[in-house]
């Protein structure tokens, strides 16, 4: 399963540190860090580090199984326009914003 998720954060880490193949998408130094030394995640009582990929250009992946969308509301615009190289005919995206007042 091809899981990308838009904005890196700990969702990504835990879903490939379950095993999926998992890609990350992000911008400036939140894009450097974990290129540089991946992400840690504490959650549970333990702590783990997971490598996904990770770029901030879409395209760098292509078709997903799932797209996970984690951005704050006043994202979503520019998120919306990049979406379209994970989208294939199966692919299910999954909102998971904050930032809804907005």
């Amino acid at each position: 399963m091809r899981i990308c998720v838009y904005v890196a954060g700990s969702i990504g880490g835990v879903l490939a540190d379950a095993g999926h193949n998992v890609s990350l998408i992000a911008r400036g130094p939140h894009l450097a860090a974990p290129q540089a030394k991946g992400c840690t995640v504490e959650t549970g009582g333990r702590t783990f580090t997971v490598h996904p990929q990770c770029s901030d250009d879409p395209a760098d992946f292509g078709p997903q199984d799932y797209v996970v969308v984690a951005v704050k509301a006043p994202a979503m615009p520019s998120v919306a326009d990049s979406i379209g190289p994970f989208l294939g005919p199966e692919t299910v995206v999954v909102p998971a914003m904050n930032g809804v007042r907005w």
